[in-house]
């Protein structure tokens, strides 16, 4: 089932296609860091770090483990490139647009390179490519099928991440019940400090 979030920027938007298989951190890590030595709070657990999870991705607009996401643009840039406005990048499965008449069609990987070395991933050109001139769809004729995280596992996000994470466990665990919490604790927004990125 995909879920759909709104992107800041308009004329864009993005829908989760496929779900990271591992969290940032274990389970078994959210125990030992709030020296909870039973199973009896495991489901509530669980819940707790997702929620984690999704607040610091929020907070950073950066994804932490490898997920599909499709995003769709409106039109294609007027430049030789394509921000993607999400990242980390670490892959591009296809760029397809929509015509007028909603026939859809796929631009050839070809015509161009994904840059994945920055915070936000692009699509660039390749030397003498032009981006399609069809008349697109008036909404969301872009699309942009691609891989979003650090990687496979919890090992590959960065350590300072990971430790955000168990913050933000360990602040949503001790404020239960409690409506007034902040979204991210002041410890772990420092933390997330050096990697957080503009929408």
């Amino acid at each position: 089932m995909l879920s759909e979030e709104t992107l800041a920027p308009m004329g864009m938007s993005q829908k989760l296609k496929t779900a990271p298989a591992a969290t940032p951190v274990s389970l078994s890590e959210v125990k030992e860091f709030l020296r909870i030595d039973h199973n009896a709070e495991d489901t509530s657990l669980t819940i707790l770090l997702n929620a984690a999870v999704a607040r610091v991705e929020r907070f950073t607009n950066l994804k932490l483990i490898n997920q599909t996401w499709l995003i769709y643009f409106d039109h294609f840039p007027t430049e030789n490139f394509l921000n993607l406005r999400a990242g980390p990048l670490s892959s591009i499965t296809s760029v397809k647009y929509s015509d007028e008449n909603g026939t859809q069609a796929t631009f050839s990987s070809a015509n161009y390179i994904a840059r994945t070395s920055g915070q936000h991933g692009e699509i660039i050109l390749k030397l003498g490519m032009v981006w399609p001139d069809t008349v697109l769809q008036a909404h969301g004729g872009v699309e942009v099928e691609c891989v979003l995280g650090h990687g496979a596992a919890g090992s590959n996000v960065p350590e300072a991440l990971r430790q955000a994470v168990l913050e933000v466990c360990a602040a949503l665990y001790d404020g239960r019940g409690n409506s007034d919490a902040k979204p991210i604790p002041a410890i772990a927004a420092a933390l997330c400090g050096a990697y957080r990125v503009a929408p």
